[in-house]
């Protein structure tokens, strides 16, 4: 088949020592019946790095991590679809225009004589699976699917489908299938649907971990083939990118050379190289000519072909078959490494973020009631901790209650005229509210009508205080020890004559007399304006006093009322809500946190499965 070389040796009973067999041991033809055949010890080598990445994509870990993959592109009518089905050994659609509506996973795999396929993809409802009982059918069922996922018009989606074939006569590969690079839109396509497909594309082939191959028609100029284009974009140096050239018998005679130059990698270089095959036309399935007849149509044309039979080392669907299994299987190999600690990576990652969400309230209706109680004793524990400095955990400083307060004492006059001293704990308990209780949004809202109410209060019962304080600071009152001790420091800081002490004694038992009282004489002498300087510094020792009464008294009374009592009656008032509450009501969860750790768990189980996987693959 393809030239009848002889099958290189198998020089290793084991894999080398990057867990591959070498190239040369890999690239081996068959002598079986179909193009996708290939030799036991190859199989046995291949198919566990095969498994492992259809096993990872089973559990759905390529919606966090890229999986080495093999992504089929190809400008409309390139030959895409007879490739494939060459391949699979199944017929696939075909038709005009867009016949790959949504991405395609096939899972081809070698197995017993026994034909076997299932086709599975997601739908509104739910998982579908279904089993194929004959190649034939293969076709109806993908268009089926994708008219569940893409609708009844020409549209495309980028829901996948999975196609697992397994029989005798397939090579062990998996390869996703894109839809063909649409120019126009045709009646029942978007106007952008040429930007869809090419976006749909780009999400596959930008990926480092994805192998590129690219159908072009030989019968087209390659430098207008726009998935080689697009190959291009992503892969500049062709490292990753395969090319395989279709439609040879529809060449003209005499330009056959020039698809010998791309070949032999003298157009556009590609690292990875170029296979030239001939697949099953829409005239050959028309004349009901079954797959195998196709495949040693094929092997006839290449060996009979006056210029194509130099090239058997390049053509023939068993080669690309081989080609493509072996270019996988070492990509598989070469990223496995890093596979494994970005899945650890991300693993970790998810629980660190599920471990930050509030717990998932209980379904159980008697267990919801403790759960509530559990949250208004860490919120009220918080709020207290937060009112006390006893900071028992890292809280943000706009929540550091004790310590904005404290700043705020410092100045209290001009925080106590602007703000009415009441906008501290109200703002600092809300936000611990949203922080503890916000993703129940009804628990939170019945919090915060608690909170103000209690707020009310307090502040009602803190301001009758502060105004009792300031009355009484209207009735002028020192101990005379204190008030003589303040006068010698005033008048230490300025040295001055001492006063007689009956002018002394005078002030100290009426510290605000009028020296009009004592002197009657001349307002411009130097004895009055003396006096004026004594009285004054006799005032400002008493001032001193007052303002030291007042910055301590204030402050006691609001952080007694408006921080320590108002957390503490707090508490019992939340215990009582809960109690009188209609516990369903309270227990509603706000739709973007139960998503959002919906989604998390289900995250963190794909991870956990693909960490499962890869440790269990030596």
């Amino acid at each position: 088949m393809g030239g009848r070389r002889k099958r290189s040796k198998d020089k290793s009973s084991g894999l080398s020592e990057n867990n591959i067999p070498p190239i040369q041991d890999m690239v081996q033809k068959d002598e079986d019946t179909h193009s996708g055949m290939l030799s036991s010890s190859f199989e046995k080598k291949v198919r566990p790095f095969l498994d492992l990445i259809d096993n990872l994509r089973a559990v759905g870990v390529e919606q966090d991590v890229a999986l080495p993959t093999v992504a089929v592109i190809g400008d409309q009518s390139s030959g895409k679809s007879s490739v494939l089905e060459s391949l699979s050994g199944v017929q696939l659609p075909r038709g005009t225009g867009i016949v790959t509506r949504c991405p395609l996973a096939l899972k081809l795999k070698r197995g017993g004589s026994k034909w076997k396929c299932t086709i599975k993809y997601n739908t509104a409802k739910g998982p579908l699976q279904e089993d194929i009982t004959a190649p034939s059918d293969v076709g109806e069922a993908v268009r089926e699917a994708q008219r569940m996922l893409a609708g009844f018009k020409k549209g495309i989606s980028k829901e996948l489908i999975t196609l697992e074939v397994e029989s005798s006569s397939t090579p062990d590969l998996t390869l996703i299938d894109l839809p063909g690079i649409a120019r126009v839109a045709v009646e029942g396509q978007p106007r952008d649907i040429e930007k869809q497909i090419k976006q749909l594309i780009m999400s596959y082939i930008k990926r480092k971990e994805t192998i590129i191959l690219v159908a072009i028609p030989c019968n087209v100029d390659i430098a207008t083939t726009e998935a080689l284009s697009m190959a291009q974009q992503c892969d500049p140096n062709g490292e990753r990118t395969v090319g395989v050239l279709t439609k040879p018998d529809l060449m003209d005679p005499g330009t056959e050379f020039g698809a010998i130059k791309v070949l032999n990698n003298e157009s556009i270089v590609l690292k990875k190289g170029y296979i030239m095959v001939k697949c099953r036309s829409q005239r050959d399935i028309e004349r009901n000519i079954t797959l195998e007849e196709a495949i040693e149509a094929e092997k006839s044309f290449f060996e009979t072909h006056s210029v194509f039979k130099s090239i058997e080392e390049k053509s023939t669907t068993p080669v690309l078959a081989n080609k493509l299994t072996t270019e996988l299987v070492e990509q598989i190999n070469h990223l496995l490494p890093g596979l494994r600690k970005e899945v650890n990576r991300k693993f970790d990652e998810t629980n660190e973020e599920l471990n930050k969400l509030p717990c998932a309230v209980p379904t159980e209706k008697k267990s919801r009631f403790f759960f509530l109680n559990g949250l208004i004793m860490k919120y009220t524990t918080d709020l207290r901790s937060s009112a006390l400095g006893d900071y028992h955990r890292n809280f943000k400083e706009n929540v550091m209650m004790y310590a904005k307060a404290r700043r705020c004492f410092a100045k209290w006059l001009r925080i106590v005229k602007q703000h009415e001293e009441t906008y501290i704990v109200p703002s600092v308990a809300d936000t611990l509210a949203d922080e503890d209780l916000g993703f129940l949004p009804e628990l939170a809202k019945s919090v915060k009508m608690t909170l103000e109410e209690l707020k009310e209060k307090q502040y009602e019962e803190a301001k009758t205080l502060i105004q009792k304080i300031f009355k009484m600071e209207s009735q002028i009152y020192t101990q005379d020890v204190l008030y003589s001790n303040y006068l010698d420091n005033e008048e230490s800081e300025e040295p001055e004559e001492t006063p007689p002490s009956s002018f002394r004694k005078a002030v100290a038992i009426n510290p605000l007399f009028s020296p009009m009282n004592l002197f009657n004489g001349d307002v411009n002498s130097v004895k009055y304006h003396k006096d004026i300087e004594v009285m004054s510094k006799h005032l400002t020792a008493y001032v001193k006093i007052a303002q030291t009464r007042l910055c301590d008294h204030i402050p006691m009374v609001i952080r007694h009322h408006l921080l320590h009592e108002f957390s503490k009656q707090l508490q019992l008032e939340l215990s009582v809500l809960i109690q009188e509450r209609n516990i369903e009501e309270l227990v509603q969860e706000h739709r973007e946190f139960a998503d959002h750790r919906k989604h998390l768990y289900a995250k963190a189980k794909r991870l956990d499965g693909a960490r499962r996987i890869l440790l269990s693959f030596c």
